[in-house]
């Protein structure tokens, strides 16, 4: 039995929320702050974009009438079932807007004020190694660096990271590109884990913007089977996946 959200409990999606476009394959949500993925089928997708689309929020009836309007044909009892169902599966992902503790509050600015810390510190670490041309040893410190801020403060601290590592005025050209991807290479094979896309793809991007290049971590999600990988792009191209990845995968984000 679905959990219903009674009363004039206003409802919106949460900050740090990215999906993709509905359509008739549905859509995917990606929680930033949670690391956690949704997977919405068509009539999902199309409920999920009605109250993405409400900036002030619904209450649980004003939903209703929403979906039930949307699906004029549909039995109201059955658009109660799909609402409640579908709210239950933002709230089990934490994907709804809801008030947050002072601790909640307190430990998330920690984290932020962590991450804000980490990129300034390797950063200056960064820049002596990368001029000295110890590239492997930028690129093993970089990895490093991905996995603490995993298994600290988790994917949104690591997203963060990625988002606010700073572009070098450096000049840049092809080369560099390559040159970047290598490093990175180099680094997982002396590296004593495997690294994931992930890991490898945010190590790529700051090496990439400590060289000069406006490179961005790309998201995405493949439907079926479902899962998800990250990517690195220059100016709109894959610098170290396949050319044609984004038409494997749904794109949700980019940092």
């Amino acid at each position: 039995m679905a959990k219903r959200i009674n009363g004039p409990t206003r409802l919106n999606i949460a900050s740090g929320l990215c999906f993709s476009p509905a359509t008739e394959d549905g859509c995917i949500v990606l929680n930033v702050e949670e690391g956690n993925i949704l997977s919405l089928n068509s009539a999902g997708a199309l409920m999920f974009a009605e109250l993405a689309a409400r900036k002030t929020g619904l209450t649980r009836d004003e939903f209703v009438d929403v979906v039930g309007r949307a699906f004029s044909d549909v039995e109201h009892s059955w658009i109660e079932t799909a609402v409640d169902n579908l709210l239950r599966q933002l709230d089990e992902k934490n994907a709804l807007q809801t008030h947050q503790s002072r601790f909640r509050l307190l430990s998330w600015w920690v984290r932020a004020k962590l991450v804000n810390v980490i990129v300034v510190s390797v950063s200056a670490i960064l820049t002596p190694l990368l001029f000295i041309n110890a590239n492997t040893l930028a690129g093993l410190l970089l990895l490093a660096t991905a996995d603490i801020v995993l298994k600290q403060a988790g994917f949104s601290a690591l997203y963060r990271t990625i988002k606010q590592w700073p572009l070098t005025n450096r000049h840049a050209n092809s080369a560099t590109i390559m040159k970047s991807c290598n490093i990175v290479d180099r680094a997982c094979a002396w590296h004593p884990r495997q690294e994931l896309c992930l890991q490898r793809s945010a190590v790529a991007v700051c090496l990439l913007r400590s060289f000069g290049v406006p490179a961005e971590m790309v998201i995405g999600v493949h439907k079926m089977p479902f899962y998800g990988h990250a990517w690195v792009e220059v100016e709109g191209k894959v610098v170290n996946d396949h050319k044609n990845v984004q038409t494997f995968f749904h794109v949700l984000s980019r940092c």
